[in-house]
């Protein structure tokens, strides 16, 4: 006697999520299909424990003949390129590896409020004032984060810039 397991299939053979901003979800579906007149039972779990990569069904049974989707949670922490492997197990059956790819863009550094431009509002002369800001880096990495005040322009650069305009010929 000659006996088989269920066969299940993946549509998807590579989860290739490409250019995403970090510290945000971002989701993908693999379609997977029992061919088999068999239920498949299965577990799904990534190579690495602190993955970026989560898949959001991790256990199930797959009807004969049966089809599921399974999505595929990718948050990327930092601005270099990950990659993992998702591996189904089939209770008697034969396992499945998918590879997994993402590269993350962006900044990790993370505030609640808007650092374009702090205002401290009108303030007296020679009286100190104090702001608390909370910055955050989210990332993997340390970073460093640098303060530079915005000086103002001088009137020298502004004379410059009104010299520029063009001066209409008054003899028209």
């Amino acid at each position: 006697a000659n006996s088989k397991g269920p066969i299940v299939e993946i549509v998807e053979k590579e989860l290739d999520f490409g250019h995403i901003e970090v510290l945000k979800d971002w989701t993908k579906t693999l379609r997977v299909k029992n061919k088999s007149p068999i239920k498949a039972d299965f577990h799904v779990f990534t190579k690495n424990k602190n993955s970026i990569f989560k898949p959001l069904h991790k256990q199930g049974v797959l009807e004969d003949f049966g089809s599921i989707d399974i999505q595929v949670l990718c948050t990327p922490d930092d601005n270099v390129s990950f990659t993992d492997t998702l591996h189904f197990v089939i209770k008697e059956g034969i396992d499945i590896d998918i590879p997994l790819k993402a590269k993350g863009v962006g900044s990790t550094i993370y505030c609640k409020e808007d650092l374009k431009l702090i205002t401290f509002g009108m303030q007296y002369t020679f009286k100190y004032d104090h702001k608390e800001i909370f910055v955050e880096n989210k990332g993997r990495r340390p970073q460093r984060l640098t303060w530079l005040p915005k000086k103002p322009e001088s009137k020298k650069k502004n004379a410059e810039k009104q010299e520029q305009k063009p001066i209409k010929d008054r003899s028209e």
